[in-house]
């Protein structure tokens, strides 16, 4: 990893934003759990593993700020990171982080839900910026492809297509031109955007792992693929099967409430003592359900790192 200039300052943004439809199941794909977390924190940790000191910025929506606090404890999650509500698209979401960057320097928009990008594709992104004002990381499309057209459909010549990745890395004055253009629903990114501007957007050998989750095969490959530390999943296996052992008393406490769809996180944790010993347990065990009841807290002790 490069050394930091101390001249430059760097500022993450991470959009979590997604509804999760195409993915499936209870919850938003963002806080589905992978290796016993959520993948928005692998996410958030592998910036913070990057340089524990850049500041991050987390987009989501306002409707689930309650349900990741309460993740947020549930799992023992410290990092420190600010909290923003995002906007209708991923255009409005973004340029809601921007506006809470401080300063001139880089900034990185990366998608919450790709947890395995690396310390070395964050650096590299981060260099170029810093270079040439863009950074964008891209990798070869590998898959045949084929464009639509009034006759039918033709092969496209993947030789000279790339597939774009995140973090997209841009000097943060730059970007703040770009994003105070009208929004435009063809934006898909934000080297789209910036290119509005006639600049010319510099390309960085991407990662094949570093993927997007978007379906349920997508949390099956991202779980079996390196780059997750073991170490980080195994308190919350160990407490799932050991948390109860025979003989111990115990005493319960419950982090519940509503969201949109009446979706509610249920935690629960335990304290319990052996041979004159009080033992204390972080609550890690969580479960979703639906209930009309409103948000409440019971025994949940002190809050994470989080700033809204």
């Amino acid at each position: 990893m490069a050394v930091k200039d101390p001249s430059v300052s760097r500022t993450a943004i991470i959009v979590a934003g997604g509804s999760g439809k195409r993915l499936g199941g209870p919850v938003p794909k963002q806080f589905q759990t992978i290796k016993g977390r959520p993948l928005l924190m692998w996410t958030i940790e592998a910036f913070h593993r990057f340089d524990a000191s850049m500041p991050l910025i987390v987009v989501l929506p306002e409707a689930h700020f309650d349900i990741w606090k309460a993740l947020c404890m549930g799992h023992g999650f410290f990092l420190e990171h600010q909290v923003v509500a995002g906007g209708e698209q991923r255009f409005h979401s973004v340029k809601a982080g921007l506006d809470k960057v401080e300063g001139d320097g880089l900034v990185a928009v990366h998608d919450g839900v790709r947890p395995l990008v690396s310390k070395e594709l964050i650096a590299r992104c981060f260099d170029a910026a810093d270079k040439h004002g863009t950074a964008i990381p891209v990798v070869p499309v590998v898959p045949s492809i084929r464009e639509t057209t009034a006759e039918g459909s033709r092969a496209l010549d993947r030789s000279k297509l790339l597939a774009v990745q995140t973090p997209q890395c841009f000097h943060a004055d730059l970007l703040r031109k770009a994003f105070a253009l009208p929004y435009d629903p063809a934006f898909t990114d934000e080297a789209t955007l910036v290119e509005r501007l006639g600049v010319k957007v510099s390309l960085v050998e991407g990662e094949e792992n570093n993927i997007k989750v978007t379906n349920a095969m997508d949390m099956r490959v991202v779980g079996s693929l390196e780059g997750l530390p073991w170490w980080r999943s195994f308190g919350a296996l160990w407490l799932t099967f050991s948390v109860l052992p025979e003989g111990w008393p115990s005493s319960g406490g419950v982090v519940c409430g509503r969201s949109q769809g009446q979706m509610v996180l249920l935690l629960l944790f335990h304290s319990g003592s052996r041979n004159g010993r009080q033992r204390m347990v972080r609550p890690r065990t969580c479960a979703f359900i639906r209930t009309s009841g409103s948000w409440c807290t019971s025994g949940c002790g002190s809050s994470p790192s989080i700033r809204s």
